[in-house]
């Protein structure tokens, strides 16, 4: 139940700000109940591409504290279908 004082917001428009807002109330939470130092995230950039160099998917994601924390996972599984 969301307390009389909030209003909630829908939107199906791609908001940056608000994923980056959301990312570091998450990580400023993190930190303060870890036992470990500041994690050093690493950024990880995965891409797949094909022997036409045509960019099929790909993952981007980030390491730190031991974990591969994965923001996006993508593949065109439509021009992978039935391939071996």
């Amino acid at each position: 139940m969301i307390p009389p004082s909030y209003t909630m917001s829908i939107s199906n428009t791609p908001d940056p700000d608000f994923r980056q807002h959301l990312q570091g109330i998450l990580r400023d939470y993190n930190q303060s109940v870890s036992t470990m130092p500041d994690p050093n995230a690493q950024t990880l950039n995965i891409r797949l591409i094909d022997n036409q160099g045509t960019l099929m998917g790909g993952v981007i994601a980030l390491i730190y504290w031991g974990w591969l924390v994965i923001d996006q996972l993508i593949l065109d599984i439509t021009a992978l279908r039935g391939s071996t």
